[in-house]
């Protein structure tokens, strides 16, 4: 049988790339702050009221408190809710101090929200803040959501590893969609994504079956189970969406020349 040899030095190199820049932090009066956690919650923050747009003024400070806390962590409280676990934001008051001040910069002044607007179309830049969301999401997935379901229903749980897998990079986003959360007046409606599966749910799959295949050694390669397999599939899920980013992007450059043309034409 074919064995895939990767090296240790590269291997290694993966892993570095990922557990490296999340032990990246600023530290202040005892707690510790994640770099990435705190570009994650500016990040997600913007995404919410650039969702909103004009109706931004329309929603109420506790509505979008709770529904950018859905969009921030839904996939991990589906889990924790489903298992009967504490949910793992409560356990973290770095989170809560992280998105509470996010959300009021993003939401109390246009300043913040018009200085993220003109990062995140500067060259490469928001590449960075989807690397914030990718590296926590894919960790969700794969430590708590897969790993996580070894411990709470015992080893070799094999479908309900997949399931909470995708939850814990898609979830948040099924409830998003399922309750209108991005609309003034919410709203029970048939998600979306039971009807046609949306390329974050495909994303989110496809990297939780690919670490479940490194981790279960299903084809024979050297990445070892555990770290090494984490940072494989993380790195997996960054590709993914960064390409979604800039897929989007080109989509909406498009669609603005076309309707830039239809003007002139008008």
């Amino acid at each position: 049988m074919l064995f895939i040899e990767l090296g240790s030095q590269v291997n290694g190199q993966v892993k570095r790339a990922v557990f490296d820049v999340l032990k990246m932090h600023v530290q202040v009066d005892g707690l510790v702050f994640p770099v990435l956690d705190i570009l994650f919650g500016l990040y997600i923050n913007y995404i919410y009221r650039h969702s909103l747009g004009s109706n931004s003024s329309k929603i109420g400070w506790l509505q979008g408190y709770f529904a950018s806390l859905v969009m921030a962590t839904g996939g991990g409280c589906t889990i924790s809710l489903i298992r009967g676990e504490p949910i793992g934001i409560l356990k973290s008051n770095e989170f809560w101090i992280i998105h509470s001040l996010a959300y009021w910069l993003m939401f109390a002044t246009d300043l913040v929200y018009g200085v993220m607007r003109v990062l995140c179309n500067l060259p490469l830049v928001e590449y960075i803040f989807v690397v914030s969301d990718a590296y926590g999401r894919a960790l969700t997935m794969v430590q708590y959501g897969v790993d996580g379901a070894d411990v709470a229903l015992g080893p070799g749980k094999w479908v309900a590893q997949f399931i909470f897998g995708v939850l814990g990079g898609a979830g948040g986003g099924f409830w998003l969609d399922s309750f209108q959360l991005a609309q003034p007046h919410w709203s029970f409606m048939t998600p979306q994504c039971l009807k046609c599966v949306s390329p974050d749910m495909k994303l989110s799959a496809v990297t939780t079956l690919l670490y479940m295949t490194l981790k279960y050694q299903w084809i024979p390669i050297d990445i070892a189970p555990g770290a090494e397999a984490q940072a494989y599939a993380t790195l997996f899920l960054t590709a993914g969406l960064m390409y979604f980013t800039m897929m989007a992007k080109r989509q909406a450059a498009a669609a603005a020349v076309v309707v830039t043309k239809e003007k002139k034409d008008a």
